[in-house]
């Protein structure tokens, strides 16, 4: 258990003696504000629904295990998703009081966006959005000060790194919003999302509108772990002359790393890269 210098008690289950539970509890301190940003959007920003048993325990049942992950893993550090309502989403933190962020837009994550965006209304009266996605397109979005890029070159070592492990990563950001923005903004997504012709693309031009200028608070990696028996299979197939093909979204570098993982490349492979820059006019 750590304390701040408030006196209160800063405490999770499972990582009570982590440094980022100390960097934490400087409440006063830039990065501990970034730090907390970080673990709410995780906490928040999902379609996760949490399930409980008779004895009280909590189990989240989600549309993919990265999804259930993330959640799992804020909660790890205090950052506990225990309610989800109609309008409404409750948090506990790690000083064990509960926080509700009124959800006001969901901005749904697509294989086109390739990333999901969440606009709340804070226990502190403050909308922010909080969003996460494939780190090709979040950087493309982050605003251009010292204090949105604080962590970008870090960030991008990171996913490097994240990625040359075989990880799968997301980027993390945020956006203060004000309340005239908000109001004016809130108008064109609803008129987006009953339009006839072209809903699709009308909200996505609307999402455009929001989803820039970012502060990015940095980077997530999951571990993917292939089921019982996948490498076996796909050298046996090897073996037997037929051909296996993997198609995937992740990093080229994570791709390559997951491809020795199964087995479908070994230390002898001629691995031959064909990237293509595309460029719009």
């Amino acid at each position: 258990t750590k304390a701040n210098g408030g006196g209160e008690q800063w405490q999770t289950a499972d990582e009570t003696d982590s440094q980022l539970i100390t960097d934490l509890s400087q409440r006063e301190d830039a990065r501990a504000n970034d730090i907390r940003d970080f673990l709410v959007c995780m906490s928040v920003c999902h379609t996760v629904i949490p399930e409980y048993s008779v004895n009280g325990e909590v189990s989240y049942t989600a549309s993919s295990p990265d999804e259930r992950a993330l959640v799992e893993g804020a909660a790890r550090y205090g950052f506990k998703f225990v309610e989800k309502g109609p309008q409404s989403t409750i948090i506990t933190v790690p000083d064990g009081s509960k926080e509700e962020y009124e959800v006001l837009n969901v901005i749904e994550f697509t294989s086109t966006r390739k990333r999901m965006s969440l606009i709340v209304r804070c226990p502190d009266n403050t909308i922010k959005l909080f969003i996460k996605g494939a780190d090709t397109m979040i950087l493309e979005l982050i605003g251009p000060t010292k204090i949105q890029r604080r962590y970008y070159s870090e960030t991008l070592n990171h996913i490097e790194e994240f990625a040359q492990e075989g990880l799968r990563t997301l980027c993390l950001a945020t956006k203060v919003i004000p309340e005239t923005d908000y109001a004016t903004w809130r108008t064109k997504f609803h008129e987006a999302s009953i339009a006839i012709m072209n809903r699709e693309e009308q909200l996505d031009d609307v999402a455009k509108l929001m989803e820039t200028d970012l502060t990015l608070l940095g980077a997530s990696a999951i571990e993917d772990k292939l089921q019982d028996g996948v490498p076996e299979t796909i050298h046996q197939c090897l073996e037997a002359h037929i051909k296996v093909w993997v198609l995937t979204g992740d990093k080229q570098e994570t791709a390559i790393n997951i491809g020795h993982s199964c087995k479908l490349l070994n230390h002898h492979s001629r691995i031959i890269l064909l990237n293509l820059s595309l460029i719009h006019i």
